[in-house]
């Protein structure tokens, strides 16, 4: 099957100093304010390289992937659901998480032969216990009609068979805008895009999974081509494509306004009060991001 291949984008998580002065990386940072998200001192944190961890749907079967997945997963009735968190590139002492295919369905393991069907690749490494900001525990599901698996922030796997857990994983994920040169449109994901889209740069910081007083941005389509962020679960009567991340409502120490707006036919998101320049309608506050810590 010809595969439509994601440029996915590095973003940062954080984790315990400790944790990176074992793999040799010196680092800097900025501030000694409490993180709104972790509520661990900002001082104590430094950024690690991470790549989003995300669920796509073919219409029958799951497939949660750091990487690359097929048109299957990507065009209608496939969609990508939701990014469940980030995960390290590099050990720094967690466990390699594997992705794994067994006939039609993908799956993740902590399994080096992945439990005897066929490896993938190793998606990144999971933290075995808690720790710092790696604290939001994955669980691995199956849906029994058909033996989909797919990978879960519920306990209780939606209503699903639950498998078992996984380990645990930052919910920072990176929003970064992308644009099209040849379409002449923008996007906002956590992650990646396709490869007709470079990234142009991070926004900030959001989280994968709802919860405090955080509200869901969706990535939605408008007629065949015309792509936008909102913050309504219709795509303001358009077609939802998936929910891009949660971000805060309302502001807060080391948080930036998200806005949303409008030129030529072209929506965008920026962290500018002015959208950037002139002959641009701005059209509001989408939310607000967490800002990254300097280094």
């Amino acid at each position: 099957m010809q595969e439509r291949r994601l440029t996915r984008g590095l973003s940062i998580a954080f984790g315990l100093i400790v944790l990176v002065a074992a793999s040799g990386t010196a680092t800097t940072t900025a501030g000694a304010a409490t993180s709104p998200i972790s509520g661990v001192a900002r001082e104590e944190l430094v950024p690690i390289e991470s790549v989003v961890l995300a669920r796509y749907f073919s219409g029958g079967f799951h497939w949660v992937t750091t990487g690359v997945v097929s048109n299957a997963f990507l065009l209608p009735p496939g969609h990508e659901e939701e990014p469940l968190g980030s995960i390290p590139t590099a050990g720094l002492g967690f466990v390699p998480l594997y992705g794994c295919l067994a006939g039609p369905s993908h799956f993740l393991s902590l399994s080096a032969t992945c439990e005897g069907s066929t490896v993938i690749r190793i998606e990144g490494y999971i933290a075995p216990v808690a720790t710092g900001l790696y604290s939001t525990e994955l669980f691995r599901c199956r849906v029994p009609a058909n033996n989909d698996h797919f990978a879960s922030l519920d306990p209780n796997c939606e209503g699903q068979h639950v498998e078992g857990p996984l380990g645990f994983i930052s919910p920072l994920v990176a929003l970064t805008r992308y644009q099209s040169p040849a379409a002449g449109r923008h996007l906002t994901a956590a992650g990646g895009a396709s490869p007709s889209y470079h990234a142009e740069g991070p926004l900030g910081d959001g989280l994968a999974s709802p919860g405090g007083p955080t509200l869901p941005l969706y990535s939605c389509l408008a007629g065949l081509a015309t792509t936008f962020t909102s913050d309504s679960p219709t795509c303001e009567g358009n077609t939802v494509l998936g929910r891009t991340a949660q971000v805060y409502g309302a502001s807060g120490v080391n948080r930036m306004p998200l806005y949303r707006c409008f030129k030529n036919g072209d929506f965008f998101d920026t962290l500018s009060v002015a959208c950037e320049g002139s002959g641009v309608t701005p059209q509001g506050i989408l939310g607000y991001l967490e800002q990254p810590i300097l280094v």
